[in-house]
């Protein structure tokens, strides 16, 4: 076999089978049926059309016409000879002139020409214009071939080998590339046909009518949105669907989340309900045979038991209800102490029976009891804010009363909760207070504590009551509080801080609670329309006699 080289330009040659080496074809699969018809061709009449070959080193690689060159090695075997034009190509040029020569062909199966078609597009920068005016294709079919690229390998394969039909891939191509493969198992073990694939597709897509998402951001150019589909595959189910359930789930579950973010400035509680949640609330109002009193309607509003619900359910996807109670054992207590203040200390009948009695000093009926109006819980935002102030001014006052520090100290030891004070606290104070560091031993230890002027043994008693606070519960400090006839109203004062801790309705239910809303006249209902920053600022430049006004929330009992 004579050793060919190549010229610098292009050039008939007939050159050996034996030199000729695959390059970048663009086609992955070749049928039978048609690769048979050829060689037979061949046979008869030989290569009539010349392949498209480049140089390498000593061999030549197809540039074109690779299934002219397999079928004349069935006819010819290696030692044949075939007409070709030789080209002098880069690897890039060759590359490109591949994939136009077989596009242009009819024979390239679909998922032939969107490999094809994926190419063009990478090499035009994703300038889809251009691509077509490349491939010399309309852009309709352009867009049609590039939307079967979202088609995973293993269906591009059953595509190529006629185990499905291009309807079916035209489906599965709206699928999530995790489940086609799944389903292109089904389709060909059930021999499922094209129609029932459309319809079992149908009934697992989700409308876009119901969705409480913007569907307008992404949506519409979403491969996975039926309208895209409808404008890509003559196989489609319609429009107005999504063919990506997890996408819509997640999205509806972001917005959900969102909605209860923005509830959250406004309400104690929110809570996305689920099946089987509906039981755990109940709407509160403040009139009628189920409510609980406009005064205790107001007082709900600082509890944080009060809240607004955000539906996940089906039936009323995104629908949110406001003013709830999640405690529902508070509010039958709640209703039933507003039908007992109503009702009086006396029924009507019993209320007779007494003024027909000689002396008988009994109130008319009419005269009602007043009802408590108080909030079961705060929340966790406030118990912590709350816990603060509280240590704070417990802090102050066992410091400035050593007499009751001493009694404090005794009764945590008697109640066995002296171990909340550190022992190594209690040396670092007792070095602090004396100027000398505490002795070793307990004997020693007696002797120098009993060894200080009084006024050092007050101080120390002070400091070991401060240094047990933090470490206190919640209802031991409200008893220290309580027991050193501490003022909350001379350490503290309505701030925005504190304002800022809580939502709209807990604002609103403070406000009224201190009569700010009385003071303000009209302007407090004006001020109540802004955002919560606002509310905050308006209700605080109100002319306004702040000392004094504690709301019930941060008491101790």
């Amino acid at each position: 076999m004579e050793n060919t080289r190549v010229a610098v330009q292009d050039e008939m040659r007939h050159i050996p089978l034996a030199l000729i080496v695959p390059g970048k074809n663009p086609r992955r699969h070749f049928d039978p049926q048609k690769m048979g018809e050829l060689v037979k061709s061949i046979r008869i009449k030989g290569v009539i059309q010349p392949v498209c070959l480049r140089p390498i080193g000593e061999k030549f690689e197809i540039v074109a016409g690779e299934r002219r060159v397999r079928a004349a090695l069935a006819v010819y075997g290696p030692e044949g000879e075939i007409p070709a034009i030789v080209k002098e190509l880069s690897d890039n040029e060759a590359e490109e002139d591949a994939l136009i020569e077989n596009t242009i062909r009819d024979d390239m199966s679909v998922t032939e020409e969107a490999r094809a078609a994926g190419k063009v597009l990478a090499r035009c920068k994703g300038d889809r214009d251009e691509a077509a005016r490349v491939l010399a294709w309309p852009m309709p079919k352009l867009a049609r071939r590039l939307a079967l690229l979202e088609l995973t390998e293993e269906v591009m394969d059953a595509l190529d080998e006629r185990k499905i039909q291009t309807g079916h891939a035209e489906l599965l191509a709206t699928v999530p590339k995790e489940k086609q493969n799944s389903t292109l198992d089904k389709i060909i073990e059930l021999n499922l046909t094209v129609q029932f694939c459309r319809d079992n597709l149908l009934r697992k897509a989700t409308k876009f009518e119901g969705a409480i998402f913007d569907t307008g951001a992404g949506c519409p150019t979403c491969q996975y949105n039926s309208e895209t589909q409808a404008s890509l595959f003559l196989e489609h189910i319609g429009q107005g669907y999504c063919t990506h359930g997890e996408c819509f789930e997640k999205k509806t579950a972001e917005r959900l989340a969102a909605m209860k973010a923005e509830l959250s400035e406004e309400f104690p509680t929110v809570r996305i309900i689920v099946p089987g949640d509906t039981a755990s609330f109940t709407p509160l109002v403040a009139d009628g045979n189920l409510g609980v009193g406009t005064e205790q309607y107001t007082a709900c509003k600082s509890c944080g038991d009060f809240g607004a619900t955000v539906s996940s359910l089906v039936n009323n996807l995104g629908q949110v209800t406001k003013s709830v109670c999640f405690n529902q054992v508070c509010y039958q207590k709640k209703v039933a102490e507003r039908i007992k203040a109503e009702k009086g200390p006396d029924t009507p009948d019993k209320a007779k029976t007494e003024t027909k009695d000689a002396g008988s000093t009994a109130k008319p009926a009419s005269e009602k009891k007043t009802q408590k109006a108080s909030a079961s819980e705060v929340s966790q935002k406030v118990k912590e804010y709350r816990r603060t102030v509280w240590n704070g001014i417990a802090k102050r006052e066992f410091a400035r009363q050593p007499d009751k520090s001493r009694a404090f100290i005794f009764s945590l030891g008697a109640s066995g909760d002296l171990n909340h004070v550190d022992r190594s606290k209690l040396k670092e104070l007792f070095q602090k207070i004396a100027e000398t560091p505490y002795p070793d031993s307990h004997a020693e230890g007696l002797v120098a504590v009993f060894g200080l002027p009084p006024e050092k043994l007050d101080k120390l008693a002070s400091a070991m009551a401060v240094a047990s606070v933090d470490k206190l519960t919640e209802k031991q400090v409200s008893t220290a509080l309580d027991f050193l006839t501490a003022d909350l109203a001379a350490y503290w004062r309505i701030s925005a801080d504190y304002l800022g801790l809580l939502t709209k309705s807990e604002i609103e239910s403070v406000a009224v609670e201190v009569g700010l809303d009385t003071a303000m006249g009209e302007s407090y209902k004006k001020a109540l329309t802004g955002k919560k920053e606002e509310i905050i600022k308006a209700l605080l430049a109100a002319s306004f006699e702040w000392n004094g006004a504690i709301p019930k929330m941060l008491l101790w009992q």
